[in-house]
């Protein structure tokens, strides 16, 4: 597990990410800020670990999005805005069927005290929010629209933002305490303002929402995921960790037998993984599926390289 990607998709080592919090307890009730954020930091994680087990979910999640968002999927380093939209957003008929509801349902019967939490963050939309202050871990954010104000922690060591800056995220309210979600998408200083601001705009036009709707997946069911989708595009198009892909790591690059080194070399085409690498997660797999095809049609011979990885051999 040392040297796994987490599964929160990140991007980063499990040690490094949410490993330190796997062992934390899962509390409820009012409790102190610190024990408050790891106690979330462990929901989040089980959460993440039960949604691996819904592959076919998750497939038909990738299938359905747009040749835009899947170009924009390529060249970013994280895929942590897709796990977010995955598990708030996904759905095909009705709201209560989204991911996080079924995580919750797995755990009625064992702890429903967490069962609880995700179905009250399961309410939880994209949000966009203005940075206002920072004291004592606490951030004071304003709502781009209705102007309400709360004071949130950020949830993740990695999620980076400055006063003046707008955010896209969920609040998740655990034990007394608002926390940013999953995932923060940071539109720096007054331009990325302006931007959000023109954004939110056409799609309160478009879906008919005033400054002050307060959206919820049971009440706005209609178009929750067709918002959210417009949102997950928006954050992608603009995420500054976007990152420019190293012509050196391109495919025809590759000139050393496939079966021999290419199983540690970092790839673009795998968000900058290895084939081990992306071998240890969902999306990683599917990703890895995608570019194994691609050598098939290139001429080379992927049979060694799938079954050191675990990847089924795509017919022929």
């Amino acid at each position: 597990m040392g040297a796994a990607t987490c599964p929160c998709q990140s991007g980063r080592l499990f040690r490094h990410c949410c490993g330190p919090f796997a062992e934390s307890p899962m509390l409820s009730g009012e409790l102190p800020l610190g024990p408050a954020k790891t106690s979330l930091r462990r929901h989040l994680l089980e959460m993440a670990r039960v949604s691996e087990d819904m592959q076919e979910l998750w497939f038909t999640c990738l299938d359905h999005l747009s040749e835009s968002i899947r170009s924009h999927l390529e060249r970013n380093p994280t895929q942590q805005a897709l796990m977010d939209h995955f598990l708030w957003d996904w759905f095909k008929k009705y709201s209560d069927a989204r991911p996080i509801v079924r995580v919750a349902r797995y755990f009625d019967a064992t702890d429903l005290r967490l069962a609880n939490h995700l179905d009250g963050w399961g309410l939880a939309p994209w949000e966009p929010w203005v940075v206002k202050s920072y004291r004592n871990g606490l951030w004071r954010l304003e709502h781009l629209t209705s102007r309400r104000e709360i004071e949130a922690t950020a949830t993740f060591e990695h999620h980076r933002w400055e006063i003046g800056d707008a955010l896209l995220t969920r609040i998740l309210h655990h034990a007394g305490h608002d926390f940013t979600g999953l995932h923060v998408a940071r539109f720096p200083g007054q331009s990325g303002v302006r931007s959000m601001q023109k954004r939110w705009k056409a799609l309160g036009e478009r879906f008919r929402l005033t400054s002050h709707t307060r959206l919820r997946p049971d009440i706005h069911n209609e178009f929750w995921l067709a918002l959210h989708e417009d949102l997950l595009e928006f954050i992608l198009e603009n995420d500054p960790k976007t990152a420019t892909l190293d012509p050196e790591l391109s495919l025809n690059s590759i000139t050393v037998p496939l079966e021999d080194t290419v199983m540690v070399k970092p790839l673009p085409e795998l968000a900058g993984q290895t084939p081990k690498q992306a071998a240890q997660n969902e999306f990683g797999r599917h990703r890895l599926r995608k570019w194994l095809e691609t050598q098939d049609a290139l001429g080379y011979d992927t049979r060694q390289v799938r079954h050191r990885l675990g990847i089924v051999e795509a017919s022929r």
